[in-house]
């Protein structure tokens, strides 16, 4: 059977279940070519989730979107369940390895979640680091040990030990960074690896 819904924004897929943000709820299409519909926790109201992605390391669904908030979705168990108590959303990604689940609110504070517990790990402010956390839309970027941030208007890079948020380097760079994207591994300065 086919289900009809409206509104698709957002997908994941972990190789044997895609999951795609609808309207009317999450819509779930197996490998098998069944097809569900799992819907929006109660409260939910008109808001759905439009952002979907899948952490490899943790086999975990998220699903967010401003004035929402972040979830959890377990398509096997049927539950959409919500991660932390933001909903002031600015950016929210995995880091690279999809273990962590990395949240930034509009008011700078920046808080790392286990993907599939949402069990809190480190949560600290940035306010002190950023004229403006909401102007300056800081991008992240994260590794197994760091995290990486842009601040565009006073042409840095933060760079943060992933554990604890505590800053470990700022990088000054030419011109306004606004992206950021992680290429190669982890080093420290005894040369680990």
């Amino acid at each position: 059977s086919t289900i009809a819904t409206k509104g698709i924004h957002g997908d994941a897929c972990d190789g044997k279940t895609a999951l795609f943000g609808a309207v009317d709820g999450i819509l779930v299409i197996k490998s098998t070519g069944e097809q569900s519909l799992l819907p929006y926790p109660a409260g939910a109201g008109t808001n759905w989730l439009s952002s979907i992605y899948y952490g490899q390391a943790s086999s975990t669904f998220i699903g967010f979107r401003n004035n929402y908030g972040v979830f959890r979705i377990d398509p096997t168990a049927r539950t959409i369940t919500q991660v932390g108590t933001a909903t002031k959303l600015l950016r929210v990604s995995f880091d690279a390895a999809g273990q962590d689940v990395l949240v930034l609110e509009e008011d700078g504070t920046l808080t790392v979640f286990d993907a599939a517990t949402g069990a809190r790990k480190a949560s600290r402010s940035l306010a002190s680091s950023f004229t403006d956390v909401k102007a300056a839309a800081p991008y992240l970027a994260s590794t197994r040990r760091f995290v990486y941030i842009t601040n565009a208007p006073q042409s840095k890079v933060h760079m943060l030990d992933k554990a604890t948020l505590a800053e470990k380097e700022t990088f000054t760079v030419n011109g306004a960074p606004l992206r950021l994207a992680f290429v190669g591994a982890d080093a420290d300065e005894e040369g680990g690896h």
